[in-house]
């Protein structure tokens, strides 16, 4: 697995994405719309799925995501909010 720390995105806060992953753990998406692309980012840490859930839909957000790459598939999980 290769792993990327670090890397900025900025786009508009569409919502975050509830639901029940394997063995009924909770998994959270946040998705953004950078220019006419959608992307989905895994949110894994409770303190910061708190943070987004208060930050207001439609308005631009900068956040620091870490990717990982296995068998030719990247990840993406965000790890904080740059203000």
């Amino acid at each position: 697995m290769k792993k990327l720390d670090g890397i900025l995105l900025e786009g508009e806060n569409i919502g975050l994405e509830k639901f029940a992953g394997k063995d009924n753990k909770m998994v959270v998406n946040l998705h953004l719309l950078n220019g006419f692309e959608s992307i989905k980012l895994r949110v894994q840490d409770t303190n910061l799925v708190k943070l987004l859930e208060e930050y207001p839909k439609r308005k631009l957000i900068k956040v620091k995501v870490n990717a990982q790459v296995y068998k030719d598939e990247m990840y993406l999980s965000v790890s904080s909010i740059i203000n």
